[in-house]
């Protein structure tokens, strides 16, 4: 009801609070108004009309009204704004529903929130009535939440929002700071600040910003290294770090140093440069003062002469007159215009140039000179694929101690201000939302490099792995030696040593393609005693959580390789290669975000919304997407429909609705621009212009102005994504759109693609006549897209079996169609298209099939590991983040199989293990999850009798056993037997319709005689027997044993290890130390009674042809390794991260070791046992 406030007293009220307010926002402006995205908790419930997007259409007279007393309004900026007040209009009836209190929150994540203005009690006197309300804040945020709650009742209703406020990047006291110039491209800068503070600061949350590279130096410790991104969040704007230098802070004078690398040039695919070098650097300081540190022209700065610009060769302290040509100093880098320079010796100041090529100079005294070229940006094959300078460092001009706070700085100029934020180019300033990088620390290589060279020498050191990092060295040489340092075939560095003891590492990270480090020295005039050298590798930073074994050891091989490939292809951007290219191609980006899933905590997610973020950021006015955003070098609508499809399956593994709805404006958007590319029966038509590409590989048929089966197909899948995607965010009216748009689609698809003659689909149709080419990727796209009904399967089948057309990229989408139509054809395809990367030396997987000489690290080939993960083993959400799961492994001739899958609710691990009549599915689902378990029939040829959980029957003949809580009933299908399960350790035994028989011995899998039961005759039963007659290994707890009747147990298969002889009934085994350790038993006939005790246990049942067993499986504190007879030397425990735990070198001989792991973190090891017979050996080993 209403309230009694006299309207004239309201009125009065609102003039005098508009007055005051007035004046706080007279510069702010509503934005509302600017573009950005509304949302709302509720989005959907609303009555036609009185949606929630109506709240930012500044039309009083349309409402927003939902059937919840209290629910958040969000508003997303398309960049960070500091607001200061705010209006809130109220709808049209029923004052009830008014706001009457809320708070205001912003964030700059959408994760994190922080309440800026608070309100109670307020009142809405008036229909339609616009209220403001003005307050203090100075923190700019991106995000801004409204939680309103209403008058009374069960609904809540208001009109309009606006905000009023000013461009964050307003809030910046610091100004970018550089030398008197704006560059040059290429150029190092060293800056410097002394600043004492009161006290240690309990917080300095500092915001640092470089075009493009720095390294902090904070109290001559180095605290970031590498800082900053080599990319931009959209077009025109800069990231910037965040960090908290409290713990590096004291009380009294405290220096900071900064290094920053300017690097320009031409832009590269993904990367944009600008004129201007820049750094910028703010701290806000709690508890000391002075309550901030900004970067100002108080800042001292200075050329730092060690970096040389460009590619040279030189001489040092020479006089007289120097004719600069490739005779007086050899070609530094050939097929490029050179120059000569020079500087006074130990002088420090820029070279100066002073001839041009073949020219002469006269030196005003003892000089070094230079000759060569300062424009050496790289050109990997001929473009500039990525923004890379080579790092030349002559130590002989090195400013020592430069960072160091007894550094004396007073020949050092003062910085030069270029502007507060947002100042051009860099304009507003976007927080990073990804971590710093990963640094494992520097690490000796596997091989040892020699002690001293006299003579010009290539040291190659071994990685053994394609990984990210810097290389390191350390040496006594006298002065002028050149040492490259190279990776791979796309990058050098070089360091020019001084003379005496001295160490270098690397500044700009590269990746080990070749798997070594080459270490090229010349101009060695003397003794060069290497001292060392090692590896610093470092990564993105996201622990690796995800695990896949099977007992095909060469998909085990693949599905490492595609881990590997995709640690090393991610970083400031997910990359299509880290060497040649460094482009975020959303081809690649698409498959590299979906098999992340499988394989890295969430941290990897934040690189992956970040990257949504930069391609939405860049859209171009027509809705049309830059393929490899936020760089705008190529539009391929091909790659770009992938991209925009994986949001919804972005969300499905993250359950982040906020990132849909951010930039389903933008998706919307897309999906018009696509539907102005269709014909008149709504198939999208190839367009002029852009690149219409598909896939590398054989076998296409592009033509411009065709329909094109995979695209069309694709577009089908992104309809179905954004039909979906509008579900969630309430848009009822653009689902009906793009439900219209799918229609028209779908009804014409076979009509234009299907050949009946082929039995086929075709690759396009152009101008009613259908392309003569048959190609697998558009058959697989229309299995994707739902277009394959049961009397077309055969014949796409036969193509996915049998022609070998598509390069990786589109694999990965061929192997997952091919596995809807029959699962084992797809693990053949896949073992056969790999066979070649799977064989080759590299670590990592190539860029074409079957391993061609171009990139040897190319991120698409990974699709394996989603493939294997996801429908091999059948581990997928059925529920956003994971609250519902399925596990449904596919029948194949895979065995066993075993993989930790990451989740935000925790890992999940999943195992399989089949035998002849036994089927073990097991599974660990963490709290807040519920898995579908999915019994594969295929599995036991004989079909299934009967499924237990934790041995308890749950399922027998086609009937379900209630009883076993946690577990409930599905039901069935002529592939299934499904069953719901709530969090918890599960083991379902399912048992073939072949088991048992009559007998006088009698093993239960439970205590006092219960669970699965197994009669055997007299008789010797291996371990294959046991299994054969529906009893797995490990599983039995207790026995019945007729009078005259002896049965002798066996600890291990093939009748070995401890033996325990019964006569008579035992109703738990586990009381003498047997329980679930029987592999092996012999049943005979007797005439007198004989028993004897069991013996402890000693040893895990054996399942190795090797012989070497892990026990205990899990481990607490103490590990046995069993090495069996094959000679094993070496043992290593190696981490998820792939860092060694342990390493032990083993006695001669040893038939056993027993290990300490007490000290290792809970997790998955993997056991690597080296130097045996017959090679080396991996198995796992949890420790919990």
């Amino acid at each position: 009801m209403f309230k009694s406030f006299p309207t004239a007293k309201a009125a009065m009220l609102l003039l005098l609070l508009t007055l005051f307010i007035a004046p706080s926002m007279t510069h702010a402006q509503d934005i509302t108004d600017l573009g950005g995205t509304i949302s709302a908790q509720y989005q959907t419930g609303s009555p036609p009309g009185e949606e929630y997007t109506n709240l930012t259409d500044n039309n009083a007279s349309t409402k927003y009204l939902t059937f919840n007393a209290s629910a958040w309004i969000q508003y997303r900026t398309n960049s960070g704004y500091i607001v200061t007040g705010y209006a809130i209009t109220s709808a049209n009836d029923a004052a009830e529903r008014d706001p009457l209190n809320w708070t205001l929150q912003g964030s700059n994540d959408g994760v994190n929130w922080s309440t800026i203005d608070t309100r109670t009690n307020e009142d809405f006197p008036d229909r339609f009535q616009k209220r403001s309300f003005a307050f203090s804040n100075s923190a700019g945020y991106t995000y801004y939440r409204f939680n309103l709650t209403n008058n009374s009742g069960t609904i809540l209703q208001l009109a309009e929002i606006e905000l009023f406020g000013t461009p964050a990047s307003g809030n910046w006291t610091a100004n970018w700071i550089w030398a008197a110039d704006q560059g040059p491209n290429n150029t190092w800068l060293s800056f410097r600040k002394k600043v004492t503070l009161s006290a240690q600061p309990s917080k300095a949350i500092t915001r640092i910003a470089a075009e493009n590279k720095y390294w902090l130096y904070v109290n001559d410790s180095l605290v970031v290294r590498d800082g900053g991104l080599d990319i931009r969040p959209d077009l025109n704007n800069t990231y910037y770090d965040e960090i908290d230098l409290a713990p590096y802070l004291k009380s009294g004078e405290n220096t900071i140093a900064a290094l920053v690398w300017y690097k320009g040039g031409a832009d590269g695919y993904s990367q944009r440069t600008v004129d201007n070098g820049g750094f910028l650097f703010e701290a806000a300081v709690t508890g000391a003062s002075p309550a901030s540190i900004v970067s100002d022209n108080s800042w001292k700065v200075k050329l730092n002469p060690a970096f040389n610009r460009g590619t040279f060769n030189f001489k040092y302290a020479v006089s007289g007159t120097i004719t600069f040509n490739n005779a007086t100093f050899l070609d530094p880098i050939p097929n490029v215009v050179k120059a000569g320079y020079y500087r006074i010796t130990g002088s420090g100041n820029p070279w100066t140039k002073c001839a041009d090529e073949s020219g002469s100079y006269t030196l005003p005294g003892v000089c070094d000179v230079a000759y060569g070229s300062e424009n050496n940006q790289l050109k990997p094959a001929g473009d500039y694929k990525w923004v890379e300078w080579p790092v030349s460092y002559d130590a002989m001009n090195t400013m020592q101690g430069w960072q160091t706070a007894s550094y004396n700085d007073a020949s050092w100029g003062n910085a030069t201000a270029k502007g507060a934020p947002p100042v051009a180019p860099w304009n507003t300033l976007v927080p990073r939302t990804i971590p710093f990088w990963k640094d494992y620390g520097l690490t000796a290589y596997n091989n040892a490099f020699p002690s001293t060279i006299n003579s010009n020498t290539i040291i190659t050191e071994n990685l053994d792995i394609n990984i990210q990092g810097t290389p390191y060295l350390k040496v006594d040489a006298p002065a002028g030696v050149r040492i490259k340092i190279i990776l791979n075939d796309f990058y050098w560095q070089e360091y020019i040593t001084r003379a005496g003891v001295q160490e270098f590492e690397c500044f700009a990270w590269q990746n080990s393609s070749s798997h070594n480090v080459k270490y090229d020295f010349s101009n060695v005039t003397g003794t060069v005693t290497i001292l060392d050298m090692k590896f610093r590798q470092t990564s993105y930073n996201t622990a690796i959580r995800g695990v896949f074994l099977g007992d095909d050891v060469r998909l085990n091989s693949l599905w490492n390789k595609s881990k590997n490939t995709s640690r090393v292809c991610m970083r400031d951007i997910f990359y299509d290669c880290p060497n040649r290219e460094r482009g975020q191609w959303w081809g690649d980006v698409s498959e590299q975000i979906l098999y992340s899933f499988y394989l890295y905590d969430q941290n990897a997610n934040l690189l992956a919304k970040k990257a949504f973020r930069e391609l939405m950021h860049t859209q171009k006015a027509d809705g049309s997407l830059y393929t490899t955003a936020p760089g705008i070098a190529f539009h391929l609508p091909d790659q770009n429909m992938a991209a925009v499809a994986m949001l919804w399956k972005y969300y499905q593994y993250t359950g982040d609705a906020d990132l849909i709805r951010e930039v389903y404006p933008q998706a919307k958007k897309f999906i018009d621009y696509c539907a102005s590319t269709a014909n008149s029966d709504g198939m999208l038509i190839l367009q002029p212009n852009v690149w219409n590409w598909i896939d590398w590989g054989s076998n296409m048929d592009i033509v411009t102005g065709s329909a094109n089966t995979v695209c069309n197909a694709l577009y089908i899948t992104l309809l179905d994504a954004m039909i979906n995607m509008a579900d969630l965010t309430g848009a009822s009216s653009d689902k009906t759109y793009y439900q219209t748009l799918q229609n028209r689609v779908k009804s014409q698809f076979n009509n234009y693609f299907w050949n009946p003659a082929a039995n086929a689909y075709v690759f396009h149709r152009n101008n009613g006549v259908q392309s003569s080419v048959i190609d697998d990727r558009s058959n697989a796209w229309a299995v994707l897209a739902g277009m394959v009904d049961d009397s077309r399967k055969a014949g796409v089948l036969a193509v996915l079996k049998n022609q070998y057309n598509a390069g990786p990229y589109q694999e990965m989408y061929i192997e997952m169609a091919l596995s809807m139509l029959n699962a084992n054809d797809a693990l053949t395809r896949m073992r056969s298209r790999y066979a070649v990367m799977i064989d080759n030396w590299s670590s990592t997987l190539w860029e074409e099939f079957p391993a061609s000489n171009s990139s040897s690290n190319h991120a698409w080939s990974a699709g394996p590991l989603y493939q294997l993960s996801a429908y091999t083993l059948g581990v997928r959400p059925t529920l956003p983040a994971y609250n519902e799961f399925i596990f449904q492994p596919q029948v194949t001739n895979l065995n066993t199989m075993l993989a930790s899958i990451p989740s935000p609710k925790g890992d999940i691990i999943v195992s399989y293990i089949r035998d002849a009549n036994v089927f073990t599915q097991t599974l660990i689902n963490p709290l807040n999850t519920v898995a579908i378990v999915a019994i594969p029939k295929g599995m036991l040829a004989a079909g299934v009798k009967e499924i237990d959980a934790n041995k308890v029957a749950i399922w027998k003949n086609g009937s379900f056993i209630a009883g076993v809580s946690g577990i409930s009933y599905v039901g069935e299908d002529t592939d299934y037997i499904r069953f719901r399960v709530q969090p918890g350790t599960w083991k379902f035994t399912a048992f073939s319709q072949a088991t048992t028989a009559d007998g006088p011995v009698v093993l239960y899998i439970d205590c006092n005689y219960g669970g699965k039961a197994v009669s055997l005759p007299v008789g010797s039963y291996n371990l294959s027997d046991l299994i054969a007659r529906g009893m797995p290994n490990d599983s039995v707890s207790s026995i019945r044993v007729l009078n005259g009747y002896r049965a002798v147990l066996y600890w291990d298969a093939n009748f070995s290890g401890n033996t325990l002889t019964k006569t008579a009934d035992t109703s738990c085994l586990a009381d003498e130390g047997w329980n679930d350790v029987l592999s092996s038993i012999i049943i005979q006939p007797i005439t007198a009674r004989k028993e004897t005790t069991a013996t402890d246990k000693l040893q895990p049942a054996g399942d190795d042809k090797t012989g070497v067993q892990l026990y205990p499986n899990p481990a607490s504190n103490v590990l046995t390794v069993y090495l069996g007879n094959v000679g094993y030397r070496y043992l290593n425990i190696i981490d998820m991260n792939g860092r060694t735990a342990i390493t032990k070198t083993l006695p001669s001989e040893a038939s056993s070791v027993t290990i300490d792991v007490s000290h290792l973190k809970k997790g998955i090891y993997s056991v690597v046992l080296k130097g045996g017979r017959n090679g080396n050996l991996l198995k796992k080993v949890v420790v919990e």
